[in-house]
């Protein structure tokens, strides 16, 4: 009789848990607990999008609403795609084209992130980019945002280090190993003023309020 018992409540037991483990998954699969994830996820890729836009917009440079919405959205999905932080893409566009997206420079480097060909080359033989623009596109800002994210990302794998990725990006990874190479003194400056423009921007993330996008005034424009 008492080994009966005993049986009982173990089996009650094993039914509460298998129960529990129901209603949880239950739960977790509804399509309401499913579309609240959903809208989660969405309500901070519109707030991630809304800070890049700010940053953005507060520079002038001359696009209108559509396009600029766009290159944020550009930006923020490059970022994490290689894993970068957006403030840091958005501190190397700073640093190297002041946001002019139209901005050549003497060696040939074009547009927000001065992309020369040399790195098209790169991202075309490392990276797995569909429709790969050639030169004449680099001018283009996602295009161009699109093509120095990968080549950053394409140096922080090759360097393992984000300041000797960014001086890679200025002086050209072949110089930068040169120099390893030689156990030279490399050259930090402009990394340092990169990270110093991505400190700044954050903090000014973190001061401003972002710019909340009207979807349906966005859908006229």
């Amino acid at each position: 009789m008492e080994r009966c018992a005993h049986l009982g409540r173990i089996y009650h037991r094993r039914l509460s848990s298998s129960l529990f483990i129901v209603s949880l998954l239950l739960f977790l699969l509804s399509p309401a607990h499913l579309i609240d994830e959903i809208d989660k996820a969405r309500a901070k890729n519109h707030h991630e999008t809304s800070n890049i836009y700010t940053v953005l917009k507060s520079h002038d440079m001359e696009m209108s609403e559509a396009p600029l919405w766009n290159l944020a959205g550009s930006i923020l999905e490059e970022s994490k795609k290689h894993a970068l932080d957006p403030m840091l893409v958005l501190a190397i566009i700073q640093v190297e084209s002041r946001f002019n997206h139209r901005a050549v420079s003497p060696r040939g480097a074009q547009g927000l992130m001065q992309i020369h060909p040399v790195a098209v080359i790169a991202v075309a033989e490392r990276e797995e980019i569909a429709n790969l623009p050639k030169k004449k596109n680099l001018q283009d800002p996602v295009v161009n945002v699109k093509i120095g994210v990968a080549y950053l990302s394409h140096l922080k794998k090759m360097f393992n280090d984000v300041r000797l990725a960014l001086t890679a990006y200025n002086l050209g990874p072949t110089q930068v190993r040169k120099k390893l190479a030689a156990k030279e003194k490399i050259p930090f400056a402009y990394a340092g003023k990169v990270l110093s423009a991505q400190r700044l921007l954050e903090k000014s993330r973190q001061s401003e309020k972002p710019f909340w996008r009207n979807e349906q005034q966005t859908a006229k424009t």
